[in-house]
């Protein structure tokens, strides 16, 4: 159970760092807000559905599919969004906050 909680807390601290790397920095924010909410609203779900299937089912289909989820996102992470390059457009009108201004 811990080599799994590992490998969990390792995607999720992955996964936090993802909207700073693909929308502009604009963007960062909503976008965070959107996955958080949408985690919180999963969350609630998953928590419903693993009641139901522990009552019905016991805890192994609730254990295959929570160690199965990671994988699918790793899985729509790698072969979805693709390789993360820097976009020119998003960098063009960036002022850094501190140190000196460029002209």
């Amino acid at each position: 159970m811990s080599v799994t909680t590992f490998g969990y807390t390792g995607y999720l601290a992955n996964t936090l760092a993802f909207p700073a790397d693909v929308f502009p920095k604009g963007a960062v924010a909503s976008v965070w807000g959107l996955a958080s909410m949408g985690s919180g609203f999963g969350g609630m779900l998953f928590m419903g559905l693993s009641g139901w299937l522990i009552g019905r089912f016991g805890y192994t289909p609730v254990f295959i599919g929570y160690g199965i989820l990671p994988l699918l996102a790793l899985f729509c992470v790698l072969f979805l969004i693709g390789p993360l390059r820097p976009d020119v457009r998003f960098q063009r009108n960036f002022q850094p906050i501190l140190g000196p201004k460029t002209a």
